[in-house]
């Protein structure tokens, strides 16, 4: 008998999807999205894929475990652009944003990438200047969660290291906080599944850098070759734009377009 109501997402952990087409390893994102929603799942996600020994396919799904982006460049420019998605830490004061996620793409062509939101880390870093185009390349990276706190120390009298502070009461459970207790200045840094998103460039001694991760994410358009870790100057940028996914949906699809020489996006779900 089939259930006449849309499954509650908060209950299901696991579901055994029978009807999936063999060949469910290979679909795009946006062919996964359209079966879901088709089955009324909406807010349920893939997450992985295993067999069972009749030869069906189970799929583990958690609510917006994956998020994806479908990059269409439609500029009709005759060249590749380097599409790179990237978050702004406001909050942080004197923070870098870094190229997180990049992909290239020629005119009339799509490129897709995604990540998940079940790992969030801290960094140290070194910045390095070249050609008047900053670099982090880290250093350190330790997988930390939202609402805690974390020190820098002197791990050996000198070399400085990522340690957990173990009084995180108070803090906003959105916020990662890295204080310098290290004799010198740092390089401190967030990210999140993929690699890190933002620096705060020699944070001081007795400091303290306050990371306030939202949901939100830049992209931008450049027709430059772009390096993760690379300092993101809106300036340098063909187009950018800020977005967040609504309630209940991983997929956006962003079409870069061009009219009078000027790039534009659309942003659809």
């Amino acid at each position: 008998q089939k259930q006449s109501q849309r499954p509650n997402a908060d209950y299901i952990d696991t579901l055994a999807i029978r009807d999936f087409p063999k060949q469910a390893d290979f679909l795009t994102a946006e062919e996964i999205t359209n079966i879901l929603d088709h089955k009324s799942m909406q807010g349920i996600r893939m997450q992985g894929t295993s067999y069972h020994p009749d030869g069906g396919l189970e799929h583990s799904f958690l609510r917006m475990s994956k998020y994806f982006i479908e990059f269409k460049n439609k500029t009709g420019l005759g060249q590749y652009l380097t599409f790179c998605v990237y978050q702004q830490m406001n909050d942080a004061e004197y923070s870098d944003s870094v190229a997180w996620l990049i992909t290239s793409t020629p005119n009339g062509s799509t490129s897709t990438v995604s990540w998940k939101l079940d790992k969030y880390m801290v960094a140290l870093a070194e910045y390095r200047l070249k050609d008047h185009i900053g670099t982090y390349h880290t250093k350190q990276t330790a997988t930390a969660e939202l609402g805690s706190n974390w020190q820098i120390i002197n791990y050996d009298g000198e070399t400085q290291t990522l340690m957990p502070l173990s009084n995180g009461h108070g803090i906003d459970p959105d916020t990662i906080k890295i204080t310098n207790n290290s004799t010198a200045s740092a390089n401190c840094g967030v990210g999140m599944w993929g690699g890190t998103t933002a620096f705060v460039r020699n944070l001081h001694r007795s400091s303290t850098a306050t990371f306030n991760i939202k949901p939100q994410y830049c992209v931008g358009v450049f027709n430059t070759e772009i390096h993760k870790g690379q300092v993101i100057d809106e300036n340098d940028a063909l187009a950018s734009k800020l977005f967040s996914f609504p309630p209940e949906k991983n997929l956006a699809v962003i079409t870069a377009m061009s009219e009078n020489e000027k790039v534009s996006f659309s942003v659809d779900f």
